[in-house]
């Protein structure tokens, strides 16, 4: 069987299960953050007042509020439509997963991991809230796999597109904004006779900088701080303190701190 049809099965076996979940499945508790930092940011680019409003969430990167506020746009407030691009992106992981693992292993251990994922239920619960982490993984899923068509091929285009998504997740979320400082040494250690590593990597470093750069700026600009990506590690350690060990004092403090 062609890998097309693999690709085809594994999405809509994604597909189908994720879709079938959204049915079944109650809807989910939205959280303080989705609403004070997502969905507030949302709303504010939808009513106009956009990035240079000095009160727009800065405690996550804006990419997922710009990425809620397009659909409702496009498709009318509600969570719906947010909900059913998300199962659309996940299931579409679940393909670059079999296509990464084919790569650097065989169609059978590719088969294998697409099919997990395809079927992993904290995969398949991510794409039921509002949460970054449907998309977030999308875009590394993306990345993994463009990197990995880079180290194969030597081909300058890959690196600066794994760049580039490398940057879009990181305008989701957070975690990855220190990986360009360790690709280096990856594609060190894979490095075969006559490849680029060091021009390889500094491209991809470029392209990344290029996509969190505006972000970055804005924040200097409105808030005269410096925020390369967000803000949220103090709400995180915040989070471990005492007043947020009770349910009570956690709705009282989270609330307020997100306002």
């Amino acid at each position: 069987m062609s890998p097309v049809k693999y690709m085809s099965g594994i999405f809509a076996m994604a597909l189908v299960v994720r879709l079938l979940a959204f049915w079944a499945l109650p809807e989910p508790h939205m959280p303080y953050n989705a609403i004070f930092a997502y969905v507030k940011g949302a709303h504010m680019l939808i009513e106009g007042q956009g990035f240079s409003d000095i009160s727009f969430p800065v405690y996550t990167p804006p990419l997922y509020s710009i990425f809620i506020a397009i659909v409702t746009v496009l498709f009318g407030d509600g969570i719906l439509a947010i909900k059913i691009v998300q199962i659309v992106a996940d299931s579409s992981t679940a393909v670059f997963l079999y296509l990464i693992v084919r790569k650097v292993f065989d169609d059978p251990t590719g088969l294998m991991s697409g099919g997990m994922w395809a079927c992993y239920p904290f995969t398949i619960y991510s794409t039921l809230y509002i949460g970054t982490e449907a998309f977030f993984t999308f875009f590394i899923a993306l990345f993994v796999l463009l990197i990995t068509y880079g180290i194969r091929n030597d081909k300058w285009y890959w690196y600066c597109a794994a760049g580039f998504l490398l940057g879009m997740a990181t305008l989701i979320r957070g975690t990855t904004q220190f990986i360009p400082l360790v690709l280096p040494l990856v594609l060190f250690a894979s490095r075969k006779e006559g490849v680029h590593w060091l021009r390889n990597s500094a491209l991809s470093l470029v392209c990344f900088i290029l996509v969190i750069l505006p972000w970055g700026a804005r924040n200097y600009i409105v808030l005269h701080e410096i925020i390369p990506v967000g803000a949220n590690s103090t709400v995180i350690l915040y989070g471990i303190s005492e007043p947020l060990l009770t349910i009570e004092t956690r709705q009282k403090e989270l609330a307020r701190l997100f306002a």
